[in-house]
């Protein structure tokens, strides 16, 4: 997903919400090379600065924005020990 398409994404969902994305790329001395996307919305499930949502890629911050909206869709199973 592109910036342009998560900003499209983020503005069909909070229309009427202050929000923000913020995309940063880290360069390491090795080539290695960091991405980190946020999505921020202001007041998610009525908490002041709680809508700090962040992954290596959109597909990701959106996929944890989800999750954090509707935890009963992400039951994540225990192995048996």
């Amino acid at each position: 997903m592109k910036f342009r398409d998560a900003e499209k994404k983020l503005m069909s969902m909070y229309k009427d919400r202050y929000r923000s994305l913020d995309y940063e790329k880290t360069y390491h001395h090795d080539g290695h090379i960091k991405t980190q996307c946020t999505i921020y919305i202001a007041n998610l499930e009525g908490q002041y600065h709680s809508g700090f949502i962040k992954g290596n890629t959109w597909e990701e911050a959106f996929a944890a924005l989800d999750k954090k909206l509707n935890p009963q869709n992400h039951i994540e199973e225990i192995p048996n020990e």
